[in-house]
């Protein structure tokens, strides 16, 4: 597979002088998975969302999606063996997080999905709230110490946010807002991004036609973060099924993962029903000097602006064959995070699955080597 990329890299320089700059590829490390029905600390573990890479403690942090119904809103520690040619992982420390008012959160209260550190240590939080509540809970972006206390929050633009009852004419949709966050690795910018279009945007992504998304831009502010700007995101279609002509499925981003103010990574994730199959694919992203901020633009439906440039690194369909035996298919993968560097330079990029407390899903962990 080595030789394969390092071929495809030669490739694309020979082509564009410009390939050189922009193109990376992946090389699978290893993969890993959690036994069904793992518990620790005597809650039962999984639901894992979003990952982050704690350099001082050189843990990756992950955060569950449990709604508090399994055992209180937490995050996990783990501790992580990795190199040119070894990966492997084990759960460190469980830390539950706490409200304001410093209980842990009341059942169905959050929805947490994506988890960044900022270079002192404290954790950003990203719930997608619950579009089916009446009042509606709202997506948010909410800061914590390391050990799981309530620091404040971030504020967001109001279209970010539904109506808190009746019709809804702006915002996400039902568990398609916040499940992407990322922060540039010296914490001056915090990025997210809705899983899929907003209401007032347009329709959802479909077989035949993208949908658009807002990459919003957050900008360091005394303890906080302020909101700065935002730029266009357009969403891959959802692929087709050989033989069917109508697929059912959606497409959505589920992780960014920033490498400076204007350049990061971006996964999506695509689900079909008809062969129960996940489409994972990684892309670099560019604001490019010409990228329209759309934060003065209500509506992006039949508006003119240019968006995001990006360029496809990894189908991670192309690695199920590389796949421990027994374990050659992808699943929810929703978790991205760069992890250490290895003894060569090249940093390493870390994907996880999150199992929906399924117990014909796991968690799943699969490690590259960036090129």
């Amino acid at each position: 597979m080595k030789r394969l990329s390092l071929l495809f890299l030669f490739l694309l320089v020979g082509c564009s002088g410009l390939a050189q700059k922009e193109t990376y590829t992946l090389r699978l490390i290893g993969d890993f998975a959690f036994e069904p029905k793992t518990t620790f600390e005597e809650i039962p573990f999984g639901g894992i969302s979003g990952i982050t890479y704690d350099k001082k403690t050189k843990r990756l942090i992950g955060i569950s999606d449990d709604r508090s119904q399994r055992g209180p809103a937490r995050f996990y520690e783990f501790d992580l063996q990795i190199s040119e040619s070894v990966f492997d992982i084990k759960i460190n420390t469980q830390v539950i997080l706490r409200a304001a008012n410093q209980s842990p959160f009341k059942k169905g209260e959050v929805d947490f999905e994506g988890i960044a550190q900022t270079p002192s240590g404290d954790l950003i939080i990203s719930s997608e709230g619950d579009n089916r509540m009446t009042p509606r809970i709202p997506p948010s972006l909410m800061m914590f110490s390391k050990e799981g206390f309530y620091k404040g929050w971030i504020a967001v633009p109001d279209r970010y946010l539904p109506e808190h009852k009746g019709e809804t004419t702006k915002g996400p949709r039902n568990n398609m807002a916040f499940e992407s966050l990322g922060i540039t690795k010296e914490g001056k910018y915090l990025f997210t991004g809705t899983e899929d279009t907003m209401v007032q945007d347009g329709e959802l992504t479909s077989l035949s036609k993208p949908g658009v998304i807002r990459i919003a831009r957050f900008k360091r502010k005394d303890a906080g973060f302020v909101f700065n700007d935002e730029f266009a995101y357009p969403l891959e279609k959802i692929p087709a099924i050989e033989g069917h002509s109508e697929t059912r499925g959606v497409n959505g981003l589920v992780e960014i993962v920033p490498m400076s103010k204007n350049h990061f990574f971006t996964m999506e994730r695509a689900w079909t029903p008809e062969n129960r199959k996940q489409t994972i694919k990684i892309f670099k992203v560019t604001i490019e000097s010409d990228s329209t901020d759309v934060s003065s633009i209500s509506s992006l439906k039949g508006s003119k602006y240019r968006p995001v440039k990006k360029v496809l690194i990894a189908d991670l369909d192309d690695y199920i064959p590389l796949l421990t035996a027994g374990k050659k298919k992808l699943d929810n993968i929703e978790g991205l995070a760069l992890g250490p560097k290895l003894k060569n330079g090249n940093h390493t990029l870390i994907v996880i699955s999150d199992d929906n407390f399924n117990k014909r899903q796991r968690t799943m962990l699969m490690a590259f080597e960036i090129l």
